[in-house]
């Protein structure tokens, strides 16, 4: 997390040459940010297919947040079911940004069933839990919608927990309370 972080600190500076220093290494950090770097676009190009393989290398070197993002690139560019599967891979590794997401996906199922939903508030709350903001604002939601019961105490706490992260939706959502 410290190299993550320096890592960023750092490429405002320079990114191209961030990136050519990463481009040596094979450690699963290194290939994740090249991965994000690729996909954004960070002192290179961006580029789908080298986003794709850095990142993959580094979901196979068992980076969670990795595993996430290759969940993600593939919702958007192939199949629903591989991707799921990636995105649940990284929650069960402990991504909170994954757990949030498979509650979402759960939750936006055309067949969404009792089970489903309670599993997506299980996943919701795992990520609620160590303070991710989207988790927070998503488990508000399914508090207001009675999942798994109407509680808008509850709803209002988390709301305000995910704006003191600087959710602009929860800061919106505060309004109403």
């Amino acid at each position: 997390l410290v190299m993550y972080a320096l890592w960023y600190r750092y490429i405002k500076k320079d990114p191209a040459e961030s990136v050519r220093l990463l481009l040596g290494s094979t450690s699963g950090l290194a290939l994740l940010l090249l991965g994000e770097s690729y996909r954004d676009g960070i002192g290179v190009y961006i580029n789908r297919e080298e986003s794709s393989k850095y990142l993959r290398m580094a979901a196979d070197k068992g980076s969670a947040h990795a595993t996430f993002l290759m969940g993600q690139l593939m919702l958007r560019l192939t199949s629903q079911q591989e991707a799921e599967s990636l995105i649940q891979q990284a929650a069960k590794w402990g991504d909170t940004d994954a757990q949030a997401c498979l509650g979402m996906i759960y939750l936006e199922s055309d067949n969404t069933s009792t089970v489903k939903k309670f599993e997506a508030v299980k996943w919701l709350e795992m990520s609620a839990s160590k303070k991710n903001a989207t988790g927070q604002l998503e488990l508000a939601k399914c508090y207001e919608r009675g999942i798994p019961e109407f509680n808008f105490q509850k709803a209002r706490e988390l709301y305000a927990s995910s704006a003191e992260l600087g959710n602009e939706s929860a800061k919106a959502a505060l309004t109403m309370y």
